[in-house]
């Protein structure tokens, strides 16, 4: 199992097919140091790498960023599918995350996945499952 970064929005969100709060975000495509990411910080919060890891934990943490745009997803709920919100940076800053709901998710999931599995994330986030 690979090391994961975890990610705290400023924003709640809920799952758009059965409605419970998500509170646990996390990424494999940030750097998987578990990492500890904050919406509005330009560097991690912290990690949760042992001290003999890191070094110098201040110069540690300032020598990550994240992306201009970037994927998190949560397990939070019982649904099928993870819920995934894709995240926007500017200027260095994570500003803002949309969250994927069957009107927003089309551009994102199409390609990325079989033709079939596709179908069903997209029959599952427009409640047609």
């Amino acid at each position: 199992m690979g090391m994961i970064d975890s990610f705290r929005t400023s924003e709640k969100f809920s799952c758009p097919v059965c409605g419970t709060i998500l509170s646990d975000w996390q990424s494999h495509e940030s750097e998987g140091l578990l990492l500890i990411w904050v919406q509005g910080e330009k560097y991690p919060l912290d990690t949760e790498l042992p001290d003999e890891c890191v070094g110098d934990r201040r110069e540690f943490l300032q020598s990550y960023t994240l992306p201009d745009e970037f994927m998190i997803y949560s397990y939070d709920c019982d649904c099928p599918y993870p819920i995934e919100l894709l995240c926007h940076c500017e200027d260095g800053l994570w500003k803002r995350s949309q969250l994927f709901t069957g009107s927003t998710a089309d551009k994102v999931f199409a390609g990325a996945e079989t033709k079939s599995a596709y179908k069903k994330r997209m029959k599952w986030l427009r409640k047609e499952l």
